[in-house]
């Protein structure tokens, strides 16, 4: 579509420092730039790569311009039918592929008295980026 040609070559800056829970004491943190769309290292897939926690802005756009593009990307990508939520159960164990997708823990879906232990693992592969 025309979002994703205009994206065509685009890099997003991203930076960890404009995640909300960050508190303004912590160490500041640099840009890092990716491209705004990647493709899939083994499967060849498009997919988008920018976030609503820390995507700051997209190269060579005006702040106007790079604020809509990103709202059109992240809206396009939050769409309930590129969702998956998953029903944690105890002894349950979940894998995901980074390079694929957008995630997000569901912590406030947890019942306060219940406990989860989050363990991750990353594997090496491709570089992206």
């Amino acid at each position: 579509d025309e979002l994703c040609s205009q994206m065509e070559g685009r890099r997003a800056i991203h930076n960890y420092g404009l995640r909300p829970n960050r508190r303004p004491d912590d160490a500041p943190l640099p840009d890092v730039v990716h491209p705004v769309l990647r493709r899939h290292p083994e499967t060849g897939q498009p997919a988008v790569f920018v976030t609503p926690s820390y995507t700051g802005s997209i190269e060579g756009f005006s702040r106007e311009e790079s604020d809509a593009a990103l709202r059109a990307l992240i809206g396009h990508a939050l769409q309930r039918k590129y969702q998956m939520r998953y029903q944690w159960q105890k002894g349950d164990v979940v894998f995901w592929d980074n390079a694929a997708v957008m995630h997000c823990a569901t912590v406030r879906e947890l019942p306060r008295e219940k406990h989860r232990t989050l363990w991750r693992i990353s594997l090496t592969g491709e570089r992206t980026c």
